[in-house]
């Protein structure tokens, strides 16, 4: 950072942030570009703010994860942790927000999906008060309506595609997510019930175990392979159901 020039980070609706020169933000790619529309689709759930000074201790307790609001002082080559938990729960494997949880969800619903990532990843121990948070009937209805099939996709892909991706599963499940995160289109009633949640967790299961047994050695794409293999029994539950009911129509 030469120069003596602050870098603005943007956040997708959220207000934004200033840090000084004296702050390196890693794991944000920033592109500026001044050709870019943002798709209509996009723009409902937009949050409109002005532009402020911010802080990087303000930063850090508006990360998703205490473990994720870590800052390197470039200037003295030192870890700052503002919330003063995320060295701690990073060596003790919890995962934690670094404000109320709920007010956390509320704020980018996607956060519990990352949350759960996070801890399927690592083994983390996922914190009792963000379970209850991420649970909780408001929450459900905001990852719902604020946040976009795509963007929930990708957090499933990065599950599956991930070395945990049953005890992800096993987590959304848990969590009373799985409805959620897997909805069928409204047209299919009655939704998804919980004993075919755990019936989808059953079938990854042994999906995964099946995999872990055959190896990497048989496939030439085995990232490819073992992606396509957890998902189809992942959904496998879903699309028997679908088929059912199609049947039974009329």
């Amino acid at each position: 950072m030469s120069g003596g020039h602050s870098w603005v980070v943007l956040y997708s609706g959220f207000p934004c942030h200033v840090l000084d020169s004296n702050w390196l933000l890693c794991f944000v790619k920033i592109e500026i570009r001044d050709d870019y529309i943002l798709p209509p689709e996009h723009l409902k759930h937009q949050f409109v703010g002005k532009m402020r000074f911010g802080t990087a201790e303000e930063d850090a307790y508006r990360r998703d994860l205490t473990i994720n609001s870590l800052f390197y002082n470039i200037n003295t080559s030192s870890v700052e942790d503002f919330t003063g938990r995320g060295i701690e729960d990073l060596k003790s494997g919890k995962i934690v927000t670094p404000l109320p949880p709920k007010d956390t969800f509320l704020d980018d619903p996607l956060r519990v999906l990352r949350a759960i990532r996070f801890g399927a990843r690592f083994g983390f121990i996922l914190d009792e008060e963000l379970k209850l948070a991420a649970g909780c009937d408001d929450v459900r209805a905001a990852i719902v309506d604020k946040i976009s099939r795509e963007r929930i996709g990708h957090e499933i892909d990065l599950m599956i595609s991930g070395n945990e991706p049953v005890k992800a599963m096993t987590y959304i499940c848990d969590l009373l997510l799985f409805s959620v995160v897997f909805s069928l289109p409204p047209i299919v009633k009655p939704a998804i019930s919980e004993e075919c949640d755990r019936l989808c967790i059953g079938y990854i299961d042994a999906g995964w175990n099946l995999i872990q047994l055959i190896g990497s050695s048989t496939f030439n794409n085995w990232t490819g392979h073992r992606t396509r293999k957890i998902t189809g029994s992942l959904v496998g539950p879903m699309i028997e159901l679908l088929l059912s009911r199609w049947s039974n129509r009329g």
